[in-house]
């Protein structure tokens, strides 16, 4: 008898003893036949990521797969309300996608480029919401509904999104210096000429958002804007030559 049942019970069992707990049987007295016991979760898998990545990288993977849906929600729900930290979750959202595509890709993390990202992902958040306070005061109006922004905020926005803009880029200069580069670029000189042509870029972006020509999201004016895809190629082909292997 099981401890803890009250004698005269309808259904009585018995445990065995002597096998892994996985392989007991129960017998249920009330019917007379064995029944066996398995955990709850026995078999069911309902996400296993452990055939394509190690346990620490799927841990990693689902950790920003967790921060991003917490943060997204977070966003939506109430800090989109919020003047400035609006844009610095924007900005975290798009880094917690490469530390996922690290995770997933197996590539090894560069402090480097997720400094770098987090600035040039500011910049551009901070464009989208210049593009909506160029709007407003086009409109005569003074409160963004919806926003913690009022059409005063234009140009302390506009100093802020060219200065993240700008970090970025010196950024991208103090990485040619690194110990990094040495290992990986044998004429990491080369690379300082990526400099220029970002801060073109970063340049670009701000003065067509300034002339009120920035109709689309800066990501997606990016993916439409032939200059970009120039500065692009050039910049992979600045990279390719700093390897050496040619």
């Amino acid at each position: 008898m099981i401890e803890g049942e009250a004698p005269g019970a309808t259904s009585l069992r018995e445990v065995q003893d002597g096998k892994p707990d996985d392989e007991r049987e129960v017998t249920d007295m009330s019917e007379g036949r064995p029944r066996e016991t398995s955990r709850i979760l026995d078999g069911i898998r309902i996400l296993d990521l452990t055939r394509f990545l190690s346990g620490p990288q799927a841990t990693l993977f689902l950790a920003a797969l967790g921060a991003y849906v917490v943060l997204t929600t977070s966003y939506s729900w109430q800090v989109k309300q919020m003047a400035l930290l609006d844009v610095f979750f924007l900005a975290g959202l798009y880094t917690i996608r490469l530390v996922a595509g690290h995770a997933a890709t197996r590539i090894p993390f560069s402090f480097w480029l997720l400094a770098f990202s987090m600035f040039i992902f500011l910049s551009l958040a901070l464009v989208k919401r210049f593009t909506e306070l160029k709007t407003l005061r086009q409109q005569n109006r003074h409160d963004s509904k919806g926003r913690g922004y009022t059409s005063e905020d234009l140009e302390l926005v506009a100093m802020l999104g060219i200065a993240s803009g700008f970090l970025s880029v010196l950024v991208m200069a103090l990485y040619v210096n690194s110990d990094q580069v040495i290992h990986l670029y044998k004429n990491q000189t080369l690379l300082l000429l990526v400099c220029p042509l970002l801060l073109y870029w970063v340049s670009r972006v701000w003065l067509i958002a300034h002339r009120g020509k920035m109709h689309d999201d800066p990501i997606v004016f990016a993916l439409k804007d032939r200059a970009s895809y120039l500065v692009g190629a050039l910049t992979l082909l600045v990279l390719w030559l700093a390897t050496g292997h040619y």
